[in-house]
C-alpha cells in the first residue's frame, strides 16, 4: 500500500483537484487530508453544470479488511461504471480517499454513486444527485387574514414562494381556481368573498429556473349567529371605585360591545366603565352587555346585581413643609400637605408637641423658643362623601434653630502663639450649644483653606483655637458649629421621649493678622582703638524672631557683614581703620518676619598700637632720609606679619607719619611727609605692628631749612647741615646713638637670619 502523498503523484486528475489536495495536505496530516465527514462530499465542481468534472472524498467503514476502495456510479440509460479508487488511506476500521469524475459525455439525470470500502456492497455510503438540473426546488405556503367569518366576509390570501423571486400564483377554493396573481418579491397576494366553510390551497406554477411547488390546505370557518359571552361586575363595587364589566369571550371575531349602567333600575352610564357616587351608596348595581356584528342578529348580556358599598379615600400620605431636613426651625411655620387623596376629601389637623405636653387643632403651627429639642407631630383626619375616613401622621424632628457663631479677631507680632476665641450662642432663653468647632485657617489670597483639628465646646458654648506657627500675613479663621447629635429612635404615634441638640451647624469667621517683629539692636556706644589694629566689638540682636543677615556700613561703604547666629550675638571685626573718628551703623535687613532695624556707634582710632617687649623685634630702614622738615622720606619696615597694618610714628612728641600693610614677606613701605612744624634736630621713627605688636626703630637727624638758617658756608649736599649748637648735641646723644645702633644690627642681622 502507498501512502496518500506518493498516490497522488501518481494519480491523475484535474488542476483544480490538485489544487485542492495540495491545500488539504498542507493543512491536515496525511490521514485526514482526504477525510469526508462520513460519507461522499465535493470538493472541486458542481454536479448541476453541465459538462463538469466534480473531485469527491470519502469515508467509510472497511469492516477490518483493508481492500482498495471502487466506486459505483448508476445513472439514465443503464449507465453503470465500476471503478477502483487508488488514492485512499486506510485507518484502523475506517477507509478515506479521494477520487475524479469527469461528468462531460453523460446524460442529464438522476445519478447514484455508492463507494464501497470492503466487505458488502452495503457496508460503503451513497450520494444521490441529478446531474445538469436546471430547475431549483421550491416551496409555497399559505396564510389567510381570519380563519373564521361571517358570511359575506372577504379575507385576504397571501402565498409565500420559498425558492423563486418570479412566476405566476394560482389560488385554488375547494380545488377550483378561483384567480392566479404575479410573484413580487416571492408573495402574491389574493381578496375573495367567503360564502361558506371554504379549504384553500396555492400553487407556484414553476418557472425555468424554479421547480412547480403547491402549500398545504388551509379551512376557513363561517357563522351565521353572535354568541355571547359572560357578563358580570368585575368586583365588589364601592363608592369612588372605578368599576368594570367582565364580558367573556363574544364571537365570531369583529362583534361589538355596548354598555349600559343602572342604579336601582336607572341607567347612570354608557362607558365601558362606571364610578359609583355617594348617592348611590346602598343601591343595587347592574350592566346590560349588548354584542353586535352585521348582518347578526344584536344579542344582550345582564349581569347579576351587586350592592354599592363605602367607599375607600384614595391612598395617600401626608408631606410636612417648613421642615430643615426633617428638623422643625425656629420661627419658621409648618404646613401640612396631603398628597394623592381624591379631589372630595377634607382635611382636619391636629399638632401634638413634645412628649403629649400640649396639643393644638390649627391648619399650621409655628415652632417657639419653648419647642426647641422637642417633637413635633401632626395628625392629619381625611374624610370625604360616601366613604371610610382614613388619616395620617407627619413627623417634624425636635425643632432646631441656627445658633450665632463669633469668632475673635487678633493682631500679634510673628513668633507668639495666638489663641481665638470661639463663642456659640443660642437665642435668650434657649439652651446651651453643645459640640464642637470645625476649623480652617485660611492665609489671605488664598484658595485653599489649612483644616485644624476639632475643638469642643465647653459648658458655657466656647471655644479656644490655639494658632501657632503662623508667619506674617493676614488670615481667615473659618469656624463650623458640628451640634452634638442626638438619639433618634424609630417612633410610632405615640408618647415618646426625645432628647437632642435643638441647634443646627452654622459658621462664623475672624481674622488673625501677624505683624513682623522690629528686632533690637544692642551696640556699644564707642568702640577706641589703637591706629592699624583691628575694630572688633559684639553687638546682640533680640526678637522673638530674628533676621537672618547683617551688615556694617561706614558712610555708603560696607565695612563688615555676616549672617546672624541663633542666639543673636554677632561677634564683629570691622578690619583695621583709618586714624581718627568713625559712624559706623549696624544695620539689619527687613526679611519676611522682621522688620528693618539699626544702631549707630562711634569708633575713635588713635595713638600707637601696643608694642611687644623691651627691645625692638623688626628693622627700619630709609633708602632715602628726609633732612628737614616738611620733606618726604621712604621708610621699609621688615620682619612683620604679612597682611597686617604697620604704624609709622615720628618721636619723641609722636607725630603719626601713616601706615602701610605688610607684603607676602613682611615688609611695609611708607613714603612719609615729615609735617613741616616739626622741630628740627634728632628725631626717631618707630614702627609697630597692629597684630603682631612687633616694632623697630630709626634715628634721624633735621637740620633747619636752608632759607632760615644764618649765613654760612653752603653744607655738602645730601648731608645734613650742623652748627655749633648741633654738633653739640650730636655728641651729647653719640654714645647712645652708638648703643642703639648696635643693638639694631644686632636686631636686624636676627631678623634677616630669621628669614
Amino acid at each position: 500500500m502507498h501512502t496518500a502523498r506518493e498516490r497522488r503523484g501518481r494519480v491523475r486528475r484535474s488542476a483544480a483537484a490538485a489544487a485542492v489536495l495540495a491545500i488539504l495536505g498542507t493543512l491536515v496530516p496525511v490521514g485526514q487530508a482526504v477525510a469526508a465527514a462520513s460519507g461522499i462530499s465535493t470538493v472541486d465542481g458542481v454536479e448541476e453544470a453541465v459538462d463538469t468534472t466534480v473531485t469527491y472524498d470519502f469515508d467509510c467503514d472497511n469492516q477490518g479488511d483493508p481492500l482498495p476502495p471502487i466506486y459505483r456510479l448508476w445513472g439514465p440509460n443503464n449507465l453503470y461504471h465500476y471503478v477502483v479508487i487508488d488514492d485512499y488511506v486506510h485507518q484502523g476500521s475506517t477507509t478515506s480517499g479521494i477520487f475524479t469524475i469527469a461528468y462531460d459525455d453523460y446524460a442529464t439525470g438522476s445519478y447514484s454513486l455508492l463507494v464501497q470500502c470492503g466487505g458488502l456492497p452495503d457496508n460503503g455510503v451513497t450520494r444521490n444527485f441529478t446531474l445538469g438540473s436546471t430547475q431549483a426546488e421550491t416551496s409555497t405556503s399559505l396564510g389567510v387574514s381570519a380563519t373564521t367569518v361571517v358570511t359575506g366576509d372577504t379575507v385576504t390570501l397571501t402565498a409565500t414562494v420559498d425558492g423563486a423571486e418570479s412566476g405566476d400564483v394560482t389560488f385554488l377554493a375547494g380545488g377550483a381556481p378561483i384567480g392566479t396573481r404575479a410573484l413580487q418579491g416571492g408573495t402574491a397576494s389574493l381578496t375573495y368573498q367567503v360564502d361558506e366553510a371554504q379549504t384553500f390551497t396555492a400553487r407556484f406554477e414553476g418557472t425555468e429556473t424554479a421547480a412547480t411547488s403547491t402549500s398545504a390546505p388551509t379551512s376557513v370557518e363561517v357563522v351565521s349567529a353572535i354568541t355571547p359571552g359572560t357578563v358580570a361586575i368585575a368586583t365588589n363595587p364601592a363608592v369612588g371605585v372605578e368599576q368594570s364589566a367582565s364580558v367573556g369571550t363574544w364571537a365570531p371575531e369583529g362583534v361589538t360591545l355596548s354598555y349600559s349602567w343602572t342604579v336601582d333600575g336607572h341607567q347612570v352610564g354608557t362607558q365601558p366603565t362606571y364610578t359609583p357616587t355617594a348617592a348611590d351608596q346602598g343601591k343595587a348595581l347592574r350592566v346590560v352587555v349588548t354584542g353586535t356584528r352585521a348582518p347578526l342578529t344584536a344579542v344582550p348580556q345582564t349581569s347579576a346585581p351587586k350592592t354599592v358599598e363605602l367607599g375607600t379615600i384614595e391612598n395617600g400620605y401626608l408631606e410636612l413643609d417648613g421642615r430643615d431636613g426633617n428638623n422643625a426651625v425656629l420661627g419658621q411655620t409648618l404646613t401640612p400637605r396631603p398628597v394623592g387623596y381624591g379631589q372630595d376629601a377634607q382635611f382636619s389637623y391636629e399638632w401634638v408637641i413634645g412628649d403629649h405636653e400640649r396639643t393644638v387643632t390649627a391648619p399650621t403651627y409655628t415652632p417657639t423658643a419653648a419647642d426647641l429639642g422637642k417633637l413635633i407631630q401632626v395628625r392629619m383626619t381625611v374624610t370625604a362623601p360616601g366613604k371610610q375616613p382614613t388619616g395620617d401622621w407627619a413627623y417634624a424632628w425636635p425643632a432646631v434653630t441656627t445658633p450665632t457663631v463669633a469668632v475673635g479677631s487678633q493682631t500679634v507680632t510673628v513668633g507668639r502663639d495666638v489663641v481665638v476665641p470661639v463663642t456659640v450662642a443660642g437665642p435668650q432663653g434657649g439652651p446651651t450649644p453643645k459640640g464642637s468647632v470645625e476649623v480652617t485657617l485660611t492665609p489671605k489670597g488664598s484658595a485653599t483653606g489649612q483644616p485644624l483639628d476639632a475643638v469642643v465646646l465647653d459648658g458655657k458654648g466656647r471655644a479656644s483655637v490655639p494658632l501657632t506657627g503662623l508667619a506674617v500675613g493676614s488670615y481667615t479663621v473659618s469656624v463650623t458649629y458640628v451640634p452634638t447629635p442626638g438619639s433618634m429612635p424609630v417612633f410610632a404615634v405615640a408618647s415618646i421621649a426625645v432628647e437632642t441638640n435643638p441647634y443646627t451647624g452654622a459658621t462664623g469667621s475672624g481674622t488673625v493678622t501677624v505683624t513682623k517683629v522690629t528686632p533690637t539692636v544692642t551696640v556699644p556706644a564707642t568702640v577706641a582703638v589703637p591706629v592699624a589694629t583691628e575694630v572688633t566689638l559684639e553687638a546682640r540682636v533680640g526678637g522673638a524672631v530674628l533676621p537672618s543677615t547683617f551688615v556694617f556700613r561706614e558712610g555708603a561703604t560696607v565695612i563688615g557683614q555676616g549672617q546672624l547666629a541663633t542666639d543673636g550675638v554677632i561677634p564683629a571685626s570691622l578690619g583695621v581703620l583709618a586714624p581718627g573718628t568713625h559712624t559706623v551703623v549696624l544695620e539689619l535687613p527687613e526679611t519676611a518676619s522682621t522688620r528693618a532695624a539699626s544702631a549707630t556707634f562711634t569708633v575713635t582710632v588713635g595713638g600707637e598700637p601696643a608694642r611687644v617687649g623691651a627691645l625692638p623685634t623688626a628693622v627700619l630702614d630709609t633708602p632715602e632720609a628726609a633732612t628737614a622738615p616738611g620733606q618726604q622720606m621712604e621708610l621699609v619696615a621688615e620682619g612683620f606679619e604679612p597682611g597686617e597694618t604697620v604704624a609709622f610714628y615720628l618721636h619723641s612728641d609722636p607725630v603719626f607719619l601713616g601706615t602701610a600693610v605688610a607684603d607676602e614677606n613682611g615688609v611695609a613701605r611708607l613714603l612719609a611727609d615729615i609735617p613741616a612744624d616739626v622741630p628740627a634736630g634728632a628725631h626717631t621713627v618707630i614702627a609697630t605692628g597692629g597684630t603682631s605688636g612687633r616694632w623697630a626703630t630709626l634715628a634721624v637727624e633735621l637740620a633747619v631749612p636752608a632759607a632760615a638758617a644764618p649765613v654760612a658756608a653752603a653744607a655738602p649736599s645730601g648731608d645734613l647741615a650742623a652748627t655749633g649748637a648741633q654738633a653739640g648735641l650730636l655728641m651729647a646723644g653719640a654714645w647712645t646713638l652708638l648703643l642703639a645702633g648696635g643693638a639694631l644690627v644686632v636686631v636686624a642681622r636676627r631678623v634677616r637670619t630669621a628669614r
